[in-house]
């Protein structure tokens, strides 16, 4: 994918310029491809911040590289920015493979998301409840390893299929 509006590449960077006021050994991973004049702007963000010694963008990224940055983080952001009824894969990605999650209650992202048992939903264009989420993520390893794990086993749930079983027996 590539560093859009829609996936809230911006708002990712204002976030984390809050994360870095409370926690300023953080560091801030993006991946995406620059593909427009947003995502150069998104890339200069950072030096206007003062932040770009601790942010780092990965560019566009095959998918099992991209899966191994997502295991690696501690706290996935998924600062969405438009709906979209299926949810944005980073985030299942995240839930996935065990890591919390900080989403913006967008479109579906509720559906997969249980707000404070396996992930933060906060509204979507609001950066400090981004923020705050992320340093209570990141204050506190116990909280986001239950949190990822919740997050794993709903996302194994809904890959076996149990949701579609309910579905057909309403």
């Amino acid at each position: 994918g590539a560093l859009s509006a829609a996936r809230g590449a911006h708002v990712a960077v204002r976030v984390f310029d809050r994360v870095l006021r409370q926690l300023p050994s953080a560091r801030l991973k993006m991946i995406g491809g620059v593909w427009d004049d947003f995502g150069r702007t998104v890339q200069s963000l950072p030096s206007e911040l003062g932040i770009a010694d601790r942010v780092e963008f990965l560019g566009q990224l095959p998918n099992a590289r991209t899966l191994e940055v997502i295991r690696r983080s501690h706290v996935v952001l998924v600062p969405l920015q438009f709906p979209n009824e299926f949810g944005p894969m980073n985030m299942v990605e995240a839930m996935r493979l065990g890591r919390p999650v900080v989403a913006g209650r967008i479109g579906a992202t509720h559906e997969f998301v249980r707000d404070g048992v396996d992930g933060f939903l906060v509204p979507y264009d609001d950066v400090e409840a981004y923020a705050a989420r992320a340093v209570a993520l990141l204050r506190d390893p116990a909280m986001a390893s239950v949190m990822g794990e919740m997050g794993r086993r709903s996302s194994v749930t809904a890959s076996e299929g149990h949701y579609a079983d309910a579905i057909l027996s309403v």
